[in-house]
C-alpha cells in the first residue's frame, strides 16, 4: 500500500477505461504540471510524481512486489491495459513535489514501527545530530503525515489536503495519537540524484 497524503485535488476517481493515457500525459507535460497521479488498480496501486512536467519518480506496489522508475511505469501500464482502474490527480508545489522521491524510492531506516513506546523526540534529535536528510512518515489506517528533513534541519510537513510544505506540526502530532499509528524513517538511496530524473520520455515510448 502506497501511503501519501492527498495534495490539492484536481480530479478523483477517474475511470481509466475512459482515459486516453498518452494524451493525458502529454497534456500534463506541456502544461508543466506539478503534483502526483495515484492509480488504484486491481490488487495494486501506483504513483507517478511530476515536477514542472517532468516525471521524477514512479512506484508500483502489489502484494508480491514493489517496482520503481521504468519498471514501475511498465507494470502500471500493463495493469491499466488489462484491468483498468481508477485515477486520482493531486496538485503540489514544486518544493513539495521535489521531496516525494525520497518517500517513494528511499531507503528505510525504520519501517512500520508501532509508535506506542517510541520516543519520537529522540528520533528527531538524532536526525538533527547526524545531519540527516529524508522523511518521517507517521500514519494510521485513516491518515498520513510526512515530516521532511534536509541536513538535519526540518523543512516542513505534508498533510492531507495541503499542496505545499506546511510549518504547522499539529496534524502530525494528532496522527501520532491515532490508534495503531506507525512510523517509517526514510532516507535518500545512496548514489541517486532524484532531481536529474525524467521518466516522461520512457512513459510516452511505452504508450506509443
Amino acid at each position: 500500500m502506497i501511503r501519501l497524503p492527498r495534495g490539492n485535488t484536481v480530479r478523483e476517481n477517474i475511470d481509466l477505461t475512459k482515459v486516453d493515457l498518452p494524451e493525458a500525459l502529454k497534456t500534463l507535460r506541456q502544461g508543466r504540471f506539478t503534483g502526483y497521479l495515484l492509480f488504484d488498480l486491481s490488487g495494486a496501486s501506483s504513483v507517478f510524481v511530476l515536477c514542472q512536467g517532468k516525471m521524477i519518480e514512479t512506484l508500483y506496489e502489489d502484494s508480491k512486489c514493489s517496482l520503481a522508475a521504468r519498471l514501475g511505469l511498465e507494470r502500471t501500464f500493463q495493469e491499466v491495459q488489462k484491468h483498468g482502474g481508477r485515477l486520482n490527480i493531486y496538485r503540489l508545489s514544486t518544493d513539495l513535489a521535489g521531496q516525494l522521491p525520497v518517500v517513494l524510492g528511499g531507503n528505510a531506516l525504520l519501517l512500520g514501527e508501532a509508535l506506542q513506546g517510541i520516543n519520537i523526540k529522540a528520533i528527531l534529535t538524532r536526525m538533527s545530530r547526524e545531519k540527516r536528510s529524508g522523511c518521517l512518515r507517521i500514519y494510521s489506517d485513516q491518515r498520513v503525515a510526512l515530516i521532511f528533513y534536509k541536513d538535519g534541519r526540518p523543512l516542513g510537513f505534508f498533510h492531507d489536503g495541503c499542496g505545499e510544505l506546511a510549518t504547522d506540526a499539529d496534524l502530525s502530532t494528532s496522527v501520532a495519537r491515532d490508534k495503531g499509528a506507525r512510523l517509517d524513517v526514510l532516507v535518500p538511496a545512496e548514489g541517486i540524484l532524484f532531481d536529474q530524473v525524467d521518466l516522461m520520455d520512457d512513459a510516452e515510448a511505452m504508450l506509443s
